[in-house]
């Protein structure tokens, strides 16, 4: 990774994001015991505006969060300051560098299939590999544009259909159907 200055209002602020996330997820977890309510799964979160503050908790939990909050300051305290004399000295290559070897050597740096890493390939190795497989008929078949928007607006059909199915089945189904 390229170095970074320090940031410690990133750690600030990602403590005070957790800390909010904690009284939202506990003042769930106590107000809404009953089978019917609805649970909450951070895999369907939909991004939206926070609105209001997030509630308080009992004394003894309140508590916890103040010495959390007191020794994530005292952390963050004790970081040193970057002095910006000395310059840092870093054993990678520097990027153009990197840029010129893949340019004069044709290569193309990118992310594997499976996230295990970058793979570096000729460029046109890469090419040849997405032309054959573009090509191959058994895998894919030119659509008119028209076709293809009225496959995606059938398929907008059938998620709204099953964001809906999700709603009115499933236990927790609200969650579900906002993030189909």
């Amino acid at each position: 990774m390229f170095k970074r200055k320090r940031n410690t209002a990133l750690i600030k602020d990602t403590y005070n994001d957790f800390e909010e996330r904690l009284r939202w997820h506990l003042f769930f977890s106590f107000t809404h015991t009953d089978d019917n309510s609805e649970s909450y799964d951070p895999d369907y979160e939909v991004p939206h505006e926070r609105k209001g503050k997030p509630p308080v908790m009992p004394p003894y939990l309140e508590l916890g969060l103040q010495k959390d909050r007191v020794f994530v300051n005292q952390t963050i305290c004790k970081i040193p300051k970057e002095d910006n004399l000395t310059p840092f000295k870093s054993i990678a290559p520097r990027l153009n560098q990197i840029k010129e070897f893949l340019l004069s050597n044709n290569y193309v740096v990118m992310n594997t299939d499976k996230n295990l890493g970058i793979a570096v390939s000729h460029r046109t190795w890469l090419s040849d590999k997405c032309l054959e497989l573009l090509n191959d008929e058994a895998n894919y078949r030119k659509l008119h544009p028209l076709t293809a928007i009225g496959e995606l607006d059938n398929k907008c059909i059938h998620m709204e259909e099953l964001a809906g199915l999700a709603q009115n089945h499933l236990h927790d189904g609200k969650q579900i159907a906002k993030f189909f």
